[in-house]
């Protein structure tokens, strides 16, 4: 009897141990990002979650991204300089895949407006170089055969 209750606390302990565990997996949101117009895969187009700027990535040089969530409700931002932003809801019980299509914003919606490139060269002081003399001095040949 008392056997049957140690193996029954032990089902019952693991089954628990086992739940907890698999509640705190994680799940991927992954896909690729192109743009509408011509298709092309896009590189380094932002993707992260609303409201937590520390959660998010950015699509490879194949156009690919990639994020590790626990279960639960998110809203995906996807963003990318010169082309409109785009949001998703997605509820992560299980890996998903979500595939973008980028528009082109409209002018004056996050577009750059002025590109501003300068330089500046500081000049190198000159005027406190320093020169000396040597003293005239014979030169061996033997250290001159060398040449042609």
């Amino acid at each position: 009897m008392l056997k049957n209750l140690l193996n029954y606390l032990l089902v019952i302990t693991l089954l628990c141990i086992g739940g907890n565990s698999i509640a705190q997996q994680n799940h991927t949101v992954s896909g690729t990002v192109k743009d509408r117009r011509n298709g092309e895969l896009m590189i380094g187009v932002t993707v992260r979650i609303e409201g937590n700027l520390s959660v998010g990535t950015a699509s490879n040089e194949y156009g690919f991204y990639s994020l590790s969530l626990p279960k639960g409700n998110y809203t995906l931002v996807i963003s990318y300089i010169g082309y409109d932003e785009q949001r998703q809801q997605v509820q992560l019980d299980r890996n998903a895949r979500i595939d973008w299509l980028l528009e082109q914003a409209t002018e004056g919606k996050n577009n750059l407006q002025e590109v501003v490139v300068s330089s500046a060269k500081k000049d190198k002081n000159l005027s406190n170089a320093q020169m000396g003399a040597l003293q005239n001095q014979e030169i061996p040949l033997r250290c001159c055969n060398g040449f042609p």
